[in-house]
C-alpha cells in the first residue's frame, strides 16, 4: 500500500512521521479566551494540534479567532451543516473533520462535487 505525508499546518503526518499529540478544547467554541488559553498551554507541554467542535456560524467565526491567537495547527470539527466547513475553511483552520454522525446522510455530506 502507498503511503502519503502532507501538511497539517505547520505539522507533517503520514509516511515515517512521528504520531503527533491532538486534543480537544473541552467548551463552547465561543469561549475564545478559555480556549486560547487551553490551546497555549497546551502546546507549552507538546500538544502538536488541537481540534474545536463547530456546531453553529458563531463557532465559526470564533475558531477564526482562536487560530489568530494560538501557534498549532487549528482542526474544526463539523457537525450538522456542510457550509460550517466552508467558513472555517474561510477564517484559516488548518484542517476539516466532517462528524459522520450527525452530518445529514451523504446528500449532504458530497458538497464539493
Amino acid at each position: 500500500m502507498e503511503r502519503y505525508k502532507f501538511n497539517i499546518g505547520n505539522k507533517v503526518i503520514g509516511q515515517g512521521c512521528n504520531c503527533l499529540i491532538q486534543s480537544m478544547g473541552d467548551k463552547k467554541t465561543t469561549q475564545i479566551d478559555y480556549l486560547v488559553k487551553e490551546t497555549n498551554d497546551l502546546a507549552a507541554i507538546g500538544l502538536d494540534m488541537m481540534r474545536f467542535s463547530v456546531l453553529d456560524e458563531e463557532d465559526t467565526k470564533a475558531i477564526g479567532e482562536i487560530k489568530k491567537q494560538t501557534n498549532v495547527p487549528i482542526i474544526a470539527d463539523i457537525h450538522f451543516d456542510y457550509r460550517f466547513a466552508l467558513m472555517c475553511l474561510d477564517a484559516g483552520v488548518d484542517k476539516i473533520r466532517i462528524n459522520p454522525g450527525n452530518i445529514g446522510g451523504e446528500a449532504k455530506f458530497w458538497f464539493l462535487e
